[in-house]
């Protein structure tokens, strides 16, 4: 029961949650970044390294948000945003 509340909160919450998600994987992408940059990389290569090293980042936001919310309510959500 809680799970499914967490959930059906994570959907009605999706700016919140985008807004995290984003904040997390920039957080991630410095971190790499000046790891790279401690080890003498250029901080424009560094980055672009960074985001290879990482992978995908838009693939990545969408598996987590397949996997936090009900995909079925998001769809149906973002068709009534897209409506309106």
């Amino acid at each position: 029961m809680c799970t499914l509340l967490s959930r059906l909160a994570e959907v009605l919450m999706r700016g919140r949650r985008d807004r995290r998600l984003n904040e997390e994987v920039r957080l991630h992408l410095d971190l790499i970044e000046d790891e790279l940059v401690a080890q003498g990389m250029p901080r424009e290569q560094a980055r672009f390294e960074a985001r290879r090293q990482f992978g995908g980042v838009d693939q990545m936001k969408m598996r987590h948000q397949d996997q936090r919310g009900f995909v079925f309510i998001d769809a149906v959500m973002q068709d009534i945003r897209f409506a309106v």
